[in-house]
């Protein structure tokens, strides 16, 4: 879970990359959610959903790995429902692993998913976390070195606090850097 442009769907992509060496021989699929039909996101039935849009049966779907991407964009009315239902059906098929991502704050963890889910937040990085990611990259990209360092400071400097719950957000620090692009351009 984690804030709009947090990383989510990014690290999904990642983990897609990693899928065919660390599941072997084991079947995966990923599923951006807000691909589907509004017919496939069934409430009553979400595994005849999932399978109807994966083309498969239930059966391929056992000692597989699915990831589906956007939990929090199905219908606001029946979310709660779907994902009760949907992790308790998925329960039952034998050696199955699912990964879902989803915004903050459009489900509690209750008991019944926790006894389901190992839940991970990504939070808003601080200036450690910015320190750190920054050396990394610099090691990768060394022509960036100067944008990378000047978007840390920025960041870093009290004056631009206020701005640190935008920016520090993985996904759009590491789009800066890798674009060469300086945040101190942004006023806004």
């Amino acid at each position: 879970m984690g804030k709009p442009g947090s990383g989510k769907s990014s690290f999904i992509s990642y983990l897609s990359t990693q899928l065919p060496i660390m599941a072997k021989s084991r079947p995966y699929y990923i599923i951006r959610l807000r691909n589907m039909l509004k017919e496939q996101i069934n409430a009553n039935d979400p595994i005849q959903g999932l399978l109807d849009y994966m083309i498969t049966d239930r059966s391929s779907l056992n000692n597989s790995i699915v990831i589906l991407d956007g939990l929090d964009e199905i219908c606001a009315l029946y979310f709660h429902i779907y994902l009760k239902k949907l992790l308790q059906n998925l329960s039952m098929i034998q050696g199955l692993q699912l990964v879902l991502t989803s915004r903050t704050g459009y489900f509690k963890v209750d008991k019944a998913i926790s006894n389901f889910c190992l839940t991970l937040h990504i939070e808003d990085w601080d200036n450690d976390d910015l320190d750190l990611w920054s050396m990394k990259y610099e090691i990768i990209h060394p022509n960036l070195r100067g944008t990378i360092e000047s978007n840390r400071l920025h960041l870093e400097e009290a004056k631009y606090s206020d701005k640190k719950a935008i920016f520090a957000v993985p996904i759009l620090f590491y789009m800066a850097n890798a674009r060469a692009e300086l945040l101190s351009k942004h006023k806004n």
